[in-house]
């Protein structure tokens, strides 16, 4: 295709995002009224709205200046277009190496009740070997999810929630928390909910994270476990096993 054309509608598209009131320039995200994708700044109008109608043309056009080796014309016509990725964010959730040494700190231990929880990939592996009797839902669907799920399921707590200025990565303020209290909890702070926090207690409960490997080893996953439990391999460094 002539350099004229591309250049013509490089200039058109960069003018209907102008006057869509979506000003781009090169390395920046054309804004508008819809939604924030991940790792993009901005928006994009409706497609057979505005300028988009004609973005499936342009992109055509910067393929075919690559293949006759335009390769010039194909970047300043894909400049009109470029956006800038975000930056990163500070991470939010810890690692699942953090959350080991976390429960295994705790021993496990719900640290609002006292009450023994257990590695959920644990149950995962009962539920292999054992799908009528303690059924697992991958969505948690509470008719067809064994109890001990919702009940025992180790999981990690903000003491001070994120919303109230916690920090989300401070293992002094991340504990073990059963479900139910996780649950009850919320985004609370403990005198809201009437809750304290226990002192770390001794003990040698594990929540069975000890013998996931044994475990694992004498499940069949291939033919009755389902595929998104993972193998002790991956496990073993975290969870301390």
């Amino acid at each position: 295709m002539p350099t004229a054309g591309l250049s013509r509608r490089r200039r058109w598209f960069a003018g209907a995002w102008q006057r869509e009131g979506l000003h781009v320039t090169p390395s920046t995200t054309p804004t508008g009224p819809s939604h924030d994708s991940p790792g993009h700044t901005g928006s994009h109008t409706p497609p057979g709205v505005g300028p988009s109608t004609a973005l499936p043309d342009l992109l055509h056009e910067i393929a075919e200046a690559l293949i006759e080796a335009r390769v010039a014309d194909a970047r300043r016509a894909m400049d009109s277009i470029a956006f800038e990725r975000r930056g990163s964010t500070r991470r939010r959730a810890p690692r699942e190496k953090d959350l080991a040494a976390i429960y295994d700190r705790d021993r496990y231990l719900c640290r609002y009740c006292g009450v023994k929880t257990i590695l959920t990939p644990v149950m995962r592996l009962l539920s292999a070997n054992f799908p009528a009797q303690f059924p697992f839902h991958p969505n948690w669907k509470t008719t067809d999810t064994h109890p001990a799920y919702w009940s025992l399921s180790a999981t990690h707590d903000h003491v001070v929630p994120l919303s109230h200025g916690g920090d989300p990565l401070d293992a002094g303020n991340i504990v073990t928390a059963c479900w139910p209290c996780n649950s009850r909890k919320s985004g609370l702070l403990l005198d809201d909910v009437g809750f304290v926090l226990r002192g770390r207690e001794e003990s040698r409960w594990r929540g069975l994270a000890d013998l996931y490997p044994s475990l694992w080893v004498s499940t069949d996953t291939t033919k009755s476990g389902p595929t998104d439990i993972r193998s002790p391999d991956l496990w073993t460094s975290k969870f301390r096993m």
